[in-house]
């Protein structure tokens, strides 16, 4: 349920995790910590959320899933394989080609100029 979500006690994902966030497709190249931590993550056809914060401040919301599952979801979607990749990419919905007329929410200027100070940016 997407409708109350609030950040964790301790992220799952940190810049400190982040090799490089490329903004103009949302790619991000992981360190290998992070790949074997996404690994061992449990995901249902149903997703599983999480948020973007900047600051323990949240930003947007959208779904970790699965690239079995035949459920679509609108919204920011991490698609996980086992074993996952160094470079996962935050698509806008899932599968990534359905339609979406809701603006981008991806495109946050305040995660932006946080992934830019971290020297993450690309």
């Amino acid at each position: 349920m997407q409708s109350h979500i609030e950040p964790a006690d301790k992220p799952l994902l940190t810049t400190e995790d982040i090799v490089s966030y490329t903004w103009a497709n949302h790619q991000i190249r992981l360190t290998e910590k992070e790949k074997s931590i996404l690994d061992t993550l449990k995901v249902s056809v149903y997703g599983r959320s999480f948020v973007v914060c900047v600051n323990k401040v949240v930003k947007y919301h959208g779904a970790f899933w699965t690239w079995i599952s035949s459920v679509s979801f609108t919204g920011p979607t991490i698609i996980l394989s086992k074993p996952t990749e160094n470079i996962i990419r935050i698509t806008r919905n899932y599968p990534p080609d359905l339609v979406n007329t809701q603006p981008d929410v991806r495109e946050n200027e305040d995660v932006k100029k946080a992934l830019q100070s971290a020297g993450k940016l690309l």
